[in-house]
């Protein structure tokens, strides 16, 4: 009897062990529930790729040793099992996954849900997302196969893996285990070192990778020749549970991922594996792990890890406020969807009840995937069929695309960009973060009227506040408060930013501390605070910019949706909203008025009637939820300028 794991589901050998599918199962609940942000615990669900992984190793070195050990390991042999377990699943995923996209997806999510599929079809999806996703920024929650760089991974070491090994048996034997316990600890050593260095190398490659793998290879081998006593066992497999549960405990933003953090969840799954290491006198720990609902969860979770994520980028998509209740709906829909697929698909393939014949069944996998990587570019290469909308649609969506790209060369670290007439030194500061980047062409004009020189120092995603947010904001603040010290001619400086940071519910640092809730909120108060009054000390003026509102939903695709359902032509939030939202932070703001600080509020001019709107003019304000867009620049400017005036003594 034979099951299936995450991410890519290794040849089982003969001896199945139950307790290992009730591991995939803790796995895989983990991944999905943080994917569907269902319980606050499962923040660092993320982990349970990092057991996959080693199970997936220390199955795969089982197979391997084990066939290499009685003469009957074939290659060409363990690839088509590989094939017979992987890509029936797979291929009907992405061409389920591109038909729904079809009718549901507008032309640039389409035309990268093309590229991304050509990319997980051949394994190599993780090169992609290397260069253009940070797996824990914003941006992931729309990236229609991030979930598949784990498969690319996974399959890119059983490439290589079972060659190396076949090597390593021919020519050292005796020393494959110290061999394997080197390799594992090089790897982890290059992971830690590029966590902070090349944070997304070392997320998404198999390098930085390979010793999570290999550490279930390290098990495997040690298990060839030594069995645990069952005192050990039964210590092991608690413990085990505990680490992994530590690392959802301790696990926050401010930790590098994988790290050191990672060798928790890693260490965690291997003394789980080590627990149920006698079968013939299964530890409490195993027998739960082996109960039915355990075991039925690890045997679709593969389908499971597949299917969920695509379900989840569907629904949010296609509704206006992915709430609790459709995450929950994604979730329940997601198992019955790999179930089916489980049943229908995976099983009889694997099983060989059909496409039998070897012959048979590569040429039809071949095929498929063919189509499947020819569809995918035929989505890409079009700009995810366009046509398919009205032109007043697309005229919409065309605005996401005005924005201030020009002043993307000055995201620190590169050097600030001058602003205003540029043949003398800068009279303003403008820091911030791409919130100000946004503006920077309505303050290039205000500048050029005034007559006054001025300089855009900005970092994404960092407030102009001093100690806070991720080390790297931190130091861009405190780089450019000093370049604004060590300026005399610099006289007024404006903070710029869409201050939300602190406000969401995912809690942020403060003091290299993370905070959450009003711990968090207070604590952003005082350091921005401390901000103001830093400056003000050394003789700058100092001019905030109110918190602008935000939607939540982009503006453009959310008035382009409005336009093909033929409803309400324009979209926004609440005032009401946007004021509690940010209540602490305006009573900051508040608070520092009376110390001086000039403040500026654009609200007032877009927000009538309770509402501020995706829309003015026929045209989206933003090109993104947060964006102002660079065509509206001229308007901001004499926005500025009239405001200015009024503030001026």
């Amino acid at each position: 009897m034979t099951r299936t794991h995450h991410p890519a589901a290794a040849p089982a050998p003969t001896e199945y062990r139950a307790d290992i599918d009730g591991m995939r199962a803790i796995a895989i609940a983990l991944v999905v529930i943080f994917h569907f942000d269902l319980l606050q615990i499962g923040k660092a669900g993320f982990i349970g790729v990092d057991i996959f992984f080693v199970i997936s190793g220390f199955l795969i070195t089982r197979i391997i040793l084990t066939g290499l050990a009685q003469d009957r390991f074939v290659l060409g042999r363990f690839y088509l099992a590989r094939i017979r377990r992987l890509y029936p699943a797979l291929t009907v995923t992405l061409a389920a996954y591109l038909l729904a996209g079809y009718f549901l997806f507008l032309p640039d999510k389409f035309a990268e849900l093309g590229r991304e599929t050509v990319l997980s079809q051949v394994y190599l999806i993780n090169f992609y997302l290397w260069k253009t996703v940070n797996y824990f920024g914003l941006q992931a929650d729309g990236v229609p196969l991030l979930h598949m760089w784990s498969l690319a991974v996974e399959e890119q070491f059983y490439i290589l893996y079972p060659l190396f090994l076949m090597l390593l048996v021919r020519f050292f034997r005796a020393a494959v285990l110290r061999v394997l316990v080197v390799i594992t600890l090089g790897s982890f050593a290059l992971g830690w070192l590029a966590t902070g260095w090349k944070p997304e190398a070392a997320f998404y490659l198999l390098p930085t990778r390979a010793w999570e793998l290999s550490a279930g290879g390290v098990l495997a081998a040690w298990l060839m020749h030594n069995r645990p006593s069952r005192r050990i066992a039964r210590i092991a497999g608690p413990l085990g549970l505990g680490m992994i549960v530590l690392a959802l405990v301790l696990h926050n933003p401010l930790i590098g991922f994988p790290g050191w953090f990672a060798a928790l969840p890693v260490a965690g799954a291997a003394l789980l594996i080590l627990g149920g290491a006698r079968p013939g006198t299964p530890t409490p720990t195993a027998r739960v792990l082996a109960l039915p609902p355990m075991v039925f969860l690890g045997a679709i979770s593969y389908p499971l890890y597949l299917v969920h994520w695509p379900i989840s980028i569907l629904i949010q998509d296609s509704v206006a406020d992915y709430d609790y209740l459709w995450r929950l709906t994604g979730f329940s829909g997601s198992i019955l969807a790999a179930w089916l697929i489980y049943h229908f698909v995976e099983r009889p393939v694997r099983q060989r009840r059909i496409l039998v014949r070897a012959p048979m069944f590569l040429g039809t996998a071949g095929g498929l995937s063919a189509a499947i990587v020819a569809l995918g570019l035929l989505v890409a290469d079009t700009g995810g069929l366009p046509q398919r909308f009205a032109p007043r649609v697309l005229d919409l969506l065309a605005f996401t695309t005005d924005k201030a790209s020009q002043y993307e060369r000055c995201d620190w670290p590169q050097p600030a960009c001058p602003l205003g007439p540029r043949d003398t030194p800068a009279r303003i500061a403008i820091i911030g973060d791409s919130n100000a980047q946004a503006l920077a062409g309505a303050f290039d004009i205000w500048l050029n009227e005034t007559n006054q020189p001025g300089r855009l120092l900005f970092a994404s995603a960092c407030a102009p506040v001093l100690q806070a947010g991720p080390p790297r904001c931190v130091t861009f603040v405190e780089q450019a408060l000093s370049e604004v010290e060590a300026t005399p001619s610099v006289k007024t400086v404006f903070l710029v930013s869409v201050w939300r940071q602190p406000y969401e519910d995912v809690g942020y640092a403060i003091n290299n501390t993370y905070l959450r809730g009003e711990a968090a909120t207070a604590g952003f108060s005082r350091q921005l605070l401390k901000t103001i009054t830093r400056l003000q000390a050394a003789g700058r003026e100092v001019v905030v910019l109110d918190p602008f509102y935000a939607l939540p939903r982009s503006a453009p695709e959310a008035l382009a949706r409005a336009a093909i359902a033929g409803t309400q032509d324009n979209v926004g939030i609440a005032l009401a909203d946007h004021l509690a939202f940010f209540a602490p932070l305006l009573a900051t703001l508040d608070v520092a008025a009376t110390r001086g600080v000039r403040r500026i509020s654009f609200i007032e001019d877009f927000c009538t009637a309770g509402i501020c709107p995706a829309a003015q003019g026929g045209a989206p304000v933003f090109s993104d939820t947060i964006h102002i867009r660079f065509g509206l620049s001229a308007r901001f400017a004499e926005l500025l300028g009239q405001k200015m005036q009024r503030l001026t003594p």
